[in-house]
């Protein structure tokens, strides 16, 4: 099987199947349409999921529920800043997708600011071994600031405590998403 992947969101998803099984407490930082946080309570225990749209978490909702998974979920509509006020439980997996939701209010995008402590709380609730992959969109106002913050955020991470990789679709179109990984050694 090919390490290679058509997408990000192909290449997210095999991450996550590699890595949350039944016993994985996950969370999915940015809600978006719902099909993360659904994918990922099809395999967890349980799984937190924050967005700031109200429209976000009735889709993720609607999702969860329509599939009969909505007790594996805890939904917050707060920003993603709020994970260490929220989740006191150390996490197996977390994903996030920065940029905007899709279909939903272009303007309405993630922070840089908010972006940086929703990660800086994340690596703290990460247990050792648990993983973490951020999806950045980059087609948008705004993305090139929120690029090189998460940029020198996962460049300032002590390579003793973490691993930290980021992939690049080079040869698609219209400014394709980056994915770090990042891993809690100890």
């Amino acid at each position: 099987m090919s390490f290679l992947r058509k997408n990000a969101v192909d290449l997210s998803h095999e991450l996550i199947e590699r890595r949350v099984d039944k016993t994985s407490l996950v969370c999915d930082l940015t809600l978006g349409n719902g099909h993360d946080t659904l994918f990922l309570a099809q395999r967890a225990k349980k799984v937190y999921g924050f967005d700031i749209q109200e429209r976000a978490l009735k889709k993720t909702w609607d999702r969860l529920k329509a599939a009969g998974l909505e007790d594996k979920a805890e939904l917050f509509l707060v920003s993603h800043e709020a994970i260490l006020e929220k989740i006191k439980d150390p996490l197996d997996f977390a994903i996030m997708n920065l940029g905007y939701l899709p279909g939903g209010d272009k303007t309405l995008i993630t922070k840089p600011e908010s972006t940086l402590r929703a990660l800086e709380g994340l690596s703290q609730l990460l247990r050792i071994g648990g993983q973490g992959v951020l999806v950045l969109y980059r087609g948008h106002p705004g993305a090139r600031k929120e690029e090189e913050a998460v940029k020198a955020f996962f460049a300032s991470l002590d390579q003793d405590h973490f691993i930290c990789q980021k992939i690049s679709f080079v040869n698609q179109k219209n400014q394709a998403p980056e994915v770090f990984v990042f891993e809690k050694r100890c």
